[in-house]
């Protein structure tokens, strides 16, 4: 990959310090400093940007287990929007329903894709939703937090197989294309930005070799600019789909 074309976390972080002027300039911000902000640039694009997740019906199991404490979720679920009883009871080959209803949309869900293949897996979602849509949503609880989904339905028979629409994050360091995306690296750097102004400032004007001086505020303030301008292209540009999903 080129260096302005990063495909993992380490060649991001540089591309993101070469911006700022990196090696001609020091960017006095601390390494620990950096992948914080890199990670909460991540964590934003993952929950806010279209290209940060992918919608998924995902099978929950019932076993004596769940019928009390609930289903564990897996960390890259960031969201679920409805939960629908499938009829279906055991059968985990790969030539049982369950497999050839939920099996193709898990796998898409891992591997990701742009628009072109959103618009393709929402009509599969869409088809996959009628066929489903043969059982009766269910009254559920969840909490990204406890990574835990609670179905309340009457009789939960061990098992049964519910069918969960889920919002599934995308991990960049296994769909290294996300390192690329350019409103992902416009952010994280102007989120280093900000914390290098933030560090300068404690130190007012820092002057460099030559008797160049560096202006804290002035970086800060165009780093916030920067970031205000970003959060509204990402409500007006970059939610629209996700909008879609969870509106229709």
């Amino acid at each position: 990959m080129s260096r302005t074309r990063p495909a993992s976390r380490d060649e991001f972080v540089a591309y993101c310090l070469r911006r700022l002027g990196a090696p001609v300039i020091r960017i006095d911000v601390a390494p620990e400093q950096v992948e914080d902000l890199v990670d909460e640039a991540v964590y934003k694009f993952q929950y806010e940007h279209f290209n940060g997740s992918i919608q998924a019906f995902l099978p929950f199991t019932v076993t004596a287990e769940s019928k009390t404490k609930g289903f564990p979720v897996d960390e890259s679920i960031i969201g679920i929007q409805e939960v629908l009883d499938s009829g279906i009871v055991g059968g985990s080959s790969k030539f049982s329903l369950q497999y050839q209803l939920t099996a193709p949309a898990y796998e898409y869900a891992l591997k990701g894709g742009g628009m072109l293949t959103y618009m393709l897996q929402m009509q599969y979602l869409e088809t996959l939703k009628m066929i489903a849509a043969s059982g009766k949503a269910q009254r559920m609880r969840y909490n990204r937090h406890m990574d835990r989904l609670f179905i309340d339905a009457v009789n939960l028979e061990v098992g049964q197989v519910y069918i969960a629409e889920c919002t599934v994050a995308l991990d960049p360091d296994e769909h290294t294309q996300m390192w690329n995306d350019p409103f992902l690296k416009r952010y994280a750097t102007a989120l280093i930005k900000r914390q290098w102004g933030n560090n300068l400032r404690k130190l007012q004007n820092v002057q460099l070799i030559g008797g160049v001086t560096i202006d804290a505020q002035q970086i800060l303030t165009e780093a916030q600019d920067e970031i205000d301008k970003m959060h509204e292209e990402m409500l007006l540009e970059h939610q629209e789909p996700i909008l879609q999903i969870l509106m229709g």
